[in-house]
């Protein structure tokens, strides 16, 4: 059974090794015969086999944030002796190396242990470059997929720590000694291949040797350290950037005059916008309790807009409010007609900004007029009482009811009637002018209701444009107080 074993793999390496001189078959077929594959390298069984590792870092494929899988192209470095493998140069026409497929020779069972791809380890079969001192060097290529746990709490001006951890799956560190390239303890990565990321740039690569316990017995682990860094001119040209500029349009909202009836759509169409660009946010980041920079940011924007739409609905309350509805406060008087208009250096036209003593007097008298229905403020003064306005009549002669007066004896005598007594006359005279006297009353208070309804619907109007500066104000210093804040907090800014 154990010739026919033999035999098979002759044959199979005389068909690879077809194409070899007659001085490699030879030196192949001496050293192949009884070579045994599953037999540790060593002359001394109580020896270990010193292996050497390294990496060579080719490229970074992909770093998936959201299921936490880091995807690069490397070379593992392989070292060791095999005192099996040793032959005289001399004696086979001065051959010094030789290419055998690793399914011959004895292999370390090297294992990525924080893998994520299915097949476990991921590497071609390269041929094992055997050297006449006995020498071994296999450099397999491979697509790693391997776990990394990654913090997005500074996303996107993150730097991500990503490990691969390097160990024997089934020995023991007295059966083989896995060592760094060049050192024992700590090392440096290859750097020499790697071609550089659209996204991510390298700041290290180094290496450390591990010896952990497990059940009594001793293994050697060799983790690589990457450490990455986010380029960020991306995120500024399609994240912060726009987000900033919507959220400027959210401050030119409250400048936009009420009666055009576009202020509430224009806050809610940012609003949704910003939805918009939180969910791209969230996308891009694994599900998990922490909320990075730029989702805190994004949010404490949308909730300032958010409340810019509850308060562009009070500004369009307040500027179609009337006296038939609405009656103005003391509160509100003195809040938005006077502290606020003297903090933000707002007058209205024509109207400079009154002593709140005398603003409360005009309010007391206009609640004075609307109880009497005697207007006190209109003219003509004559009519404030009936006696003044009696008198003035009877006895200015320039006035038209003095003309009246004559006019009527005059033709009183021209039809030869008999005159009336002085004191019927007046009489009759006298309730002339108080119908007169009731319907100017009538006109003047109405007038006057007229002038105080536009007054007070004034004042709300100027209310609404106290609140919309202030509202301005407010939000234009909370979106600047938000991006400088967080561009002061962030570890690094721009990353070319």
């Amino acid at each position: 059974m154990w010739t026919v074993f033999t035999f098979s793999v002759f044959f199979v390496s005389f068909i690879k090794l077809a194409n070899a001189g007659a001085q490699e078959r030879r030196l192949l077929e001496e050293k192949l015969l009884e070579y045994n594959s599953n037999e540790r390298p060593v002359a001394n069984e109580s020896s270990a086999v010193v292996l050497r590792l390294n990496i060579t870092l080719q490229q970074i494929v992909d770093l998936d944030e959201k299921n936490q899988v880091l995807t690069t192209n490397m070379w593992v470095n392989l070292d060791w002796s095999d005192y099996s493998m040793i032959w005289k140069p001399e004696e086979y026409n001065n051959l010094t190396s030789v290419r055998i497929p690793p399914s011959l020779l004895w292999m370390p069972d090297i294992m990525l242990y924080n893998s994520a791809n299915p097949s476990f380890y991921s590497t071609y079969p390269s041929n094992v470059i055997v050297n006449y001192d006995g020498t071994m060097s296999q450099i397999p290529p491979g697509i790693f997929k391997s776990t990394c746990i990654v913090d997005i709490t500074w996303f996107p001006f993150d730097e991500q720590n990503c490990s691969f951890k390097f160990g024997t799956w089934s020995h023991k560190k007295d059966k083989i000694d896995l060592q760094l390239v060049g050192s024992v303890e700590e090392g440096i990565g290859d750097l020499s291949e790697f071609k550089e990321n659209g996204e991510w740039q390298v700041i290290n690569f180094s290496a450390r040797r591990e010896v952990i316990s497990w059940e009594g017995d001793q293994y050697v682990e060799v983790s690589f350290y990457l450490i990455l860094q986010r380029r960020t001119i991306y995120y500024f040209s399609n994240l912060i950037f726009p987000c900033v500029l919507i959220a400027s349009m959210a401050v030119f909202g409250f400048t936009t005059p009420a009666e055009c009836g576009e202020k509430l759509t224009l806050e809610i169409t940012i609003l949704m916008s910003l939805t918009f660009y939180l969910q791209m946010v969230s996308d891009m980041q694994p599900p998990t309790s922490l909320n990075p920079i730029l989702g805190v940011y994004f949010s404490c924007v949308m909730v300032t807009v958010a409340s810019s739409v509850v308060v562009t609905i009070a500004i369009l309350n307040y500027q179609h409010r009337d006296p038939s509805t609405h009656e103005m406060s003391r509160f509100i008087r003195l809040v938005f007609l006077k502290w606020l208009p003297w903090i933000l250096r707002m007058e209205r036209p024509g109207k400079p900004n009154l002593p709140l003593k005398q603003m409360t007097l005009k309010s007391k008298i206009r609640q004075l007029e609307r109880s009497d229905g005697y207007p006190l403020t209109l003219v003509p003064d004559v009519l404030d009482t009936k006696e003044d306005f009696l008198a003035g009549a009877m006895a200015n002669m320039n006035t038209p009811l003095r003309e009246e007066l004559e006019s009527h004896k005059k033709r009183e005598e021209r039809n030869n009637q008999r005159p009336e007594s002085p004191n019927k006359k007046i009489g009759v005279i006298e309730r002339d002018l108080m119908l007169i006297r009731k319907e100017v009353m009538k006109l003047s208070a109405k007038m006057t209701e007229e002038q105080d309804d536009q007054q007070i619907v004034s004042e709300w109007r100027f209310a609404a444009m106290v609140m919309d500066r202030l509202c301005l104000v407010i939000l234009t210093s909370t979106t600047l107080l938000l991006s400088i804040v967080v561009l002061a907090t962030v570890p690094r800014v721009f990353v070319f």
